[in-house]
């Protein structure tokens, strides 16, 4: 009788082929997941470029997360502590000003997956700030602002923007924004805020006249209505945390524009178009 001699394993060299199939299966996959993502940062900055921010009188800074120019070039890469976020509107470029700065740690990070998967600052019970902006203090202000809440928002308010001064900041909770410069103001929405979308908020802050408008809703946010929030001057920025009381926001923030005046219909309509074509959320009105 002869002894079967079938194979019961693989041999090492069939393990080495199966092992090589698999890993050029993993890089392949991770250098097109890179190539979207590249493609998508690309076609922001050439959004960004085409923007009429810069063209729109009283831009006095200008927050954004998808150019190069906006961080150090050894922070770009998801994750990692940011220590500065840089006011790309040309006059702050040209004299290295308005720069946001905060200490190292994972309270405030890179992130490669912020509104339409695109970069943005990850807050995590942390702050980036600047004392006061070149352009010294303004009673004025209209103030956009795009996030997204990384976790279900609750009744308890969370800090988006705060003016370095005592009451003036941007407040929002599961359904409500609230307004404050001396005199907390809020206008609640029939719709909930959520972590499942991405949102541009944007702020008059103008004393007895001031508004906000969500995704350009002027309805559901009661925009056509005004509010009266005070009179505090806004002296300097603050994104993600108060400096007045702690209320910490959770989330991305992608994008901080700041005017020294109330803007017009039209052009708050151009930069929500902007906006919303930049980062896919959908808005109203336009």
């Amino acid at each position: 009788m002869k002894k079967s001699n079938n194979k019961t394993g693989y041999s090492l060299y069939e393990l080495a082929i199966v092992i090589l199939i698999i890993g050029t299966l993993i890089v392949g996959v991770s250098q097109g997941y890179n190539l979207v993502y590249l493609s998508r940062v690309s076609n922001a900055r050439g959004v960004t470029a085409k923007s009429p921010i810069s063209q729109i009188a009283g831009l006095i800074a200008w927050y954004e997360s998808s150019l190069k120019e906006s961080f150090l070039i050894n922070q770009i890469s998801n994750g990692s502590q940011l220590t500065n976020w840089k006011d790309v509107s040309s006059s702050s470029l040209l004299a290295n000003a308005n720069i946001l700065t905060t200490t190292a740690s994972n309270a405030v990070k890179f992130s490669n997956s912020g509104p339409n998967k695109l970069p943005a600052i990850l807050f995590s019970n942390g702050k980036i700030s600047i004392a006061s902006l070149s352009s010294g203090n303004t009673s004025q202000a209209t103030i956009f602002i795009v996030f997204k809440y990384t976790s279900s928002p609750t009744a308890t308010y969370q800090t988006l923007f705060d003016g370095a001064s005592a009451n003036f900041y941007i407040a929002v909770n599961n359904n409500s924004v609230q307004l404050n410069a001396g005199t907390s103001a809020t206008t609640t929405s029939s719709t909930a805020f959520n972590n499942s979308k991405s949102y541009i908020l944007v702020a008059y802050m103008n004393s007895s006249g001031s508004k906000v408008y969500v995704n350009n809703n002027d309805s559901t946010f009661g925009a056509t209505a005004t509010l009266n929030i005070g009179t505090n001057n806004l002296t300097g920025i603050s994104l993600g945390k108060s400096n007045t009381n702690a209320l910490p926001f959770y989330g991305h923030l992608s994008e901080v524009i700041v005017f020294n005046k109330i803007i017009k219909a039209p052009e708050r309509k151009e930069i929500f178009n902007y906006l919303s074509k930049k980062y896919n959320i959908e808005v109203t009105g336009l």
